[in-house]
Protein backbone atom coordinates (compact mmCIF):
# COMPACT_ATOMS: atom_id res chain seq x y z
CA UNK A 1 0.00 0.00 0.00
CA UNK A 2 1.09 3.59 -0.66
CA UNK A 3 2.28 5.70 2.26
CA UNK A 4 2.27 9.41 2.95
CA UNK A 5 5.42 10.90 4.46
CA UNK A 6 5.37 13.80 6.89
CA UNK A 7 8.56 15.45 8.20
CA UNK A 8 8.15 17.08 11.60
CA UNK A 9 10.85 19.13 13.35
CA UNK A 10 10.64 18.96 17.13
CA UNK A 11 12.81 21.05 19.44
CA UNK A 12 13.35 20.19 23.08
CA UNK A 13 15.86 22.34 24.91
CA UNK A 14 18.75 23.00 22.53
CA UNK A 15 18.22 19.81 20.51
CA UNK A 16 16.15 19.61 17.30
CA UNK A 17 15.19 16.28 15.79
CA UNK A 18 13.37 15.68 12.50
CA UNK A 19 10.90 12.80 12.74
CA UNK A 20 9.59 11.12 9.60
CA UNK A 21 6.01 9.87 9.82
CA UNK A 22 5.02 7.22 7.27
CA UNK A 23 1.33 6.40 7.36
CA UNK A 24 -1.06 4.63 5.00
CA UNK A 25 -3.94 6.99 5.84
CA UNK A 26 -4.62 10.21 7.66
CA UNK A 27 -2.49 10.74 10.75
CA UNK A 28 -5.20 11.20 13.38
CA UNK A 29 -2.89 11.86 16.31
CA UNK A 30 -0.95 15.14 16.34
CA UNK A 31 2.74 14.70 15.36
CA UNK A 32 3.72 17.01 18.22
CA UNK A 33 1.98 14.77 20.76
CA UNK A 34 3.90 11.76 19.43
CA UNK A 35 7.22 13.63 19.17
CA UNK A 36 7.11 14.93 22.74
CA UNK A 37 6.67 11.33 23.92
CA UNK A 38 9.99 10.33 22.33
CA UNK A 39 13.23 9.84 24.19
CA UNK A 40 15.14 9.08 20.98
CA UNK A 41 16.87 12.11 19.43
CA UNK A 42 19.25 12.79 16.57
CA UNK A 43 22.92 12.32 17.54
CA UNK A 44 22.04 10.77 20.88
CA UNK A 45 24.17 8.04 22.44
CA UNK A 46 22.32 4.71 22.43
CA UNK A 47 20.85 3.67 25.80
CA UNK A 48 18.39 0.86 26.52
CA UNK A 49 16.53 2.99 29.07
CA UNK A 50 15.58 5.50 26.37
CA UNK A 51 13.81 2.73 24.46
CA UNK A 52 11.81 1.73 27.54
CA UNK A 53 10.97 5.35 28.35
CA UNK A 54 9.81 5.96 24.78
CA UNK A 55 7.65 2.84 24.81
CA UNK A 56 6.02 3.68 28.16
CA UNK A 57 5.46 7.30 27.18
CA UNK A 58 3.71 6.32 23.95
CA UNK A 59 1.67 3.71 25.78
CA UNK A 60 0.52 6.43 28.16
CA UNK A 61 -1.33 8.09 25.27
CA UNK A 62 -3.83 5.17 25.16
CA UNK A 63 -4.06 5.41 21.36
CA UNK A 64 -1.97 2.43 20.26
CA UNK A 65 -2.61 -1.28 20.60
CA UNK A 66 0.82 -2.20 19.21
CA UNK A 67 4.17 -0.41 19.55
CA UNK A 68 7.50 -1.77 18.36
CA UNK A 69 10.91 -0.05 18.41
CA UNK A 70 13.53 -1.37 15.98
CA UNK A 71 16.98 -0.15 14.86
CA UNK A 72 18.83 -0.33 11.55
CA UNK A 73 22.63 0.20 11.35
CA UNK A 74 23.64 2.97 8.93
CA UNK A 75 26.90 4.52 7.73
CA UNK A 76 29.79 3.18 5.70
CA UNK A 77 32.46 0.75 6.80
CA UNK A 78 35.04 3.55 6.89
CA UNK A 79 33.11 5.56 9.44
CA UNK A 80 34.60 5.77 12.95
CA UNK A 81 31.09 6.05 14.43
CA UNK A 82 28.39 3.40 14.23
CA UNK A 83 25.04 5.06 13.58
CA UNK A 84 21.57 3.62 14.10
CA UNK A 85 18.25 4.66 12.59
CA UNK A 86 15.30 4.14 14.91
CA UNK A 87 12.06 2.82 13.43
CA UNK A 88 8.93 2.84 15.57
CA UNK A 89 5.88 0.95 14.29
CA UNK A 90 2.39 1.75 15.58
CA UNK A 91 -0.95 0.07 15.19
CA UNK A 92 -3.65 2.48 16.37
CA UNK A 93 -6.34 1.26 18.71
CA UNK A 94 -10.05 1.84 18.14
CA UNK A 95 -10.68 5.54 18.55
CA UNK A 96 -14.31 5.34 19.68
CA UNK A 97 -16.14 2.76 21.75
CA UNK A 98 -19.79 2.37 22.71
CA UNK A 99 -20.85 -0.24 25.25
CA UNK A 100 -24.05 -1.31 26.97
CA UNK A 101 -24.13 -3.39 30.13
CA UNK A 102 -26.81 -4.81 32.41
CA UNK A 103 -26.25 -5.56 36.07
CA UNK A 104 -28.37 -7.34 38.66
CA UNK A 105 -27.70 -6.06 42.16
CA UNK A 106 -28.96 -6.83 45.62
CA UNK A 107 -28.43 -3.74 47.72
CA UNK A 108 -30.82 -1.80 49.92
CA UNK A 109 -30.45 -0.09 53.31
CA UNK A 110 -33.74 -1.60 54.47
CA UNK A 111 -32.36 -5.11 54.53
CA UNK A 112 -29.74 -4.44 57.21
CA UNK A 113 -31.33 -1.53 59.10
CA UNK A 114 -34.95 -2.64 59.30
CA UNK A 115 -34.82 -6.44 59.30
CA UNK A 116 -31.29 -7.29 60.33
CA UNK A 117 -30.83 -9.23 57.09
CA UNK A 118 -28.01 -8.65 54.62
CA UNK A 119 -30.25 -9.17 51.62
CA UNK A 120 -31.53 -6.07 49.87
CA UNK A 121 -33.96 -5.52 47.04
CA UNK A 122 -33.15 -7.14 43.74
CA UNK A 123 -32.63 -4.54 41.07
CA UNK A 124 -31.63 -4.13 37.47
CA UNK A 125 -29.14 -1.47 36.36
CA UNK A 126 -28.50 -0.42 32.76
CA UNK A 127 -25.26 1.41 31.90
CA UNK A 128 -24.52 3.02 28.53
CA UNK A 129 -20.91 4.16 28.03
CA UNK A 130 -19.20 6.11 25.26
CA UNK A 131 -15.45 6.70 24.96
CA UNK A 132 -13.36 8.72 22.51
CA UNK A 133 -9.59 8.31 22.95
CA UNK A 134 -8.56 11.13 20.61
CA UNK A 135 -11.26 13.79 20.73
CA UNK A 136 -9.32 16.77 19.32
CA UNK A 137 -6.34 14.94 17.79
CA UNK A 138 -4.13 15.34 20.87
CA UNK A 139 -4.92 12.07 22.73
CA UNK A 140 -7.72 13.70 24.75
CA UNK A 141 -9.85 11.01 26.39
CA UNK A 142 -13.59 11.72 26.62
CA UNK A 143 -15.73 9.34 28.68
CA UNK A 144 -19.52 9.63 29.05
CA UNK A 145 -21.57 7.21 31.11
CA UNK A 146 -25.32 7.15 31.67
CA UNK A 147 -27.06 4.76 34.03
CA UNK A 148 -30.57 3.85 35.14
CA UNK A 149 -31.33 1.67 38.15
CA UNK A 150 -34.62 0.25 39.38
CA UNK A 151 -35.05 -1.87 42.51
CA UNK A 152 -38.17 -3.91 43.12
CA UNK A 153 -40.01 -3.88 46.51
CA UNK A 154 -39.65 -6.77 48.95
CA UNK A 155 -43.05 -8.30 48.50
CA UNK A 156 -42.12 -11.24 50.70
CA UNK A 157 -41.57 -8.81 53.61
CA UNK A 158 -44.73 -6.79 53.02
CA UNK A 159 -45.74 -6.97 56.69
CA UNK A 160 -42.74 -4.80 57.64
CA UNK A 161 -42.52 -1.04 57.51
CA UNK A 162 -41.12 0.44 54.29
CA UNK A 163 -41.05 -3.00 52.67
CA UNK A 164 -42.92 -1.75 49.59
CA UNK A 165 -40.43 0.98 48.80
CA UNK A 166 -38.92 0.87 45.30
CA UNK A 167 -35.75 2.70 44.38
CA UNK A 168 -35.19 4.52 41.11
CA UNK A 169 -31.85 6.04 40.28
CA UNK A 170 -30.44 7.63 37.12
CA UNK A 171 -27.16 9.38 36.48
CA UNK A 172 -25.02 10.98 33.80
CA UNK A 173 -21.27 11.48 34.19
CA UNK A 174 -18.69 12.90 31.80
CA UNK A 175 -14.92 13.30 32.11
CA UNK A 176 -12.34 14.81 29.77
CA UNK A 177 -8.74 13.70 30.35
CA UNK A 178 -6.21 16.07 28.79
CA UNK A 179 -2.59 14.81 28.56
CA UNK A 180 -1.21 18.22 29.51
CA UNK A 181 -1.29 20.90 32.18
CA UNK A 182 -3.52 23.92 31.58
CA UNK A 183 -0.87 26.39 32.70
CA UNK A 184 0.62 29.34 30.77
CA UNK A 185 4.20 28.33 31.60
CA UNK A 186 3.77 24.64 30.75
CA UNK A 187 6.74 23.12 28.92
CA UNK A 188 7.17 19.76 27.22
CA UNK A 189 9.86 18.89 29.79
CA UNK A 190 7.00 18.45 32.29
CA UNK A 191 5.33 15.87 30.04
CA UNK A 192 8.50 13.88 29.47
CA UNK A 193 9.40 13.76 33.15
CA UNK A 194 6.05 13.68 34.96
CA UNK A 195 3.35 12.72 32.41
CA UNK A 196 0.85 15.22 33.87
CA UNK A 197 -2.86 15.08 33.06
CA UNK A 198 -5.71 17.52 33.57
CA UNK A 199 -9.07 15.86 34.23
CA UNK A 200 -12.33 17.81 33.94
CA UNK A 201 -15.49 16.09 35.11
CA UNK A 202 -19.18 16.72 35.64
CA UNK A 203 -22.02 14.55 36.85
CA UNK A 204 -25.65 14.61 37.81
Amino acid sequence: PSHDTLLFDYTLGNRTTTYSFLNSGELSLSPKVIARSMFLFHGQLFRDQNISRTYNSLLNLHNFKYINVDFTPTGGADSDTNWLDAHIKFIPSTRQKLSLSLKVNKSSPYGSLQTGLNSGNFGLETILSYQNKNLFGGAELLSIEGSFLIEMPKLFLSDRENSSVSAFESGLNATLDLPTLLLPFYHDFFWQRLKPHTVIGAGI
